[in-house]
């Protein structure tokens, strides 16, 4: 089979971000983030492209889910790193963002200590400092 046969395209859509982003300024960060969770409020354009959901939140914690996918796959055949960062860093700055009042926010520096090989056979979710598989 040629490159050009095995060649596969993938596209999405998303909403215009600014009504979301307004709406975040003006709620406190916990009741924004539900309002997403619960489907009020479209996620951000990045979400949508990765394929990764804001499934729980309470104060100072935030769940997502993803399902790996082949088009996140690495030249070694696993989830590229960026992919699980990326995840890593939403739940981080959300957890945080569920804590603060309407109005601006933090900037959160943080560091990676270890990533594992991901496949495309079960969801993950970032869970209390770990990756967890959903059953």
């Amino acid at each position: 089979m040629s490159a050009a046969e095995q060649l596969r395209t993938r596209s999405f859509s998303w909403e215009d971000p600014a009504a979301t982003a307004a709406a975040g300024l003006s709620r406190a960060g916990i009741d924004y983030l539900r309002e997403i969770v619960d489907g009020e409020l479209p996620p951000p354009p990045f979400a949508q492209l990765l394929g990764f959901s804001l499934v729980e939140v309470e104060s100072g914690r935030a769940v997502f889910a993803m399902k790996p996918a082949e088009w996140m796959y690495n030249s070694l055949g696993s989830v590229h790193g960026g992919i699980a960062a990326t995840l890593l860093d939403s739940c981080m700055g959300c957890a945080v963002h569920s804590t603060l009042e309407a109005g601006d926010h933090t900037v959160i520096v943080g560091q990676v200590a270890a990533l594992e090989v991901l496949g495309d056979v079960e969801p993950l979710i970032y869970y209390r400092s770990g990756y967890r598989r959903v059953d």
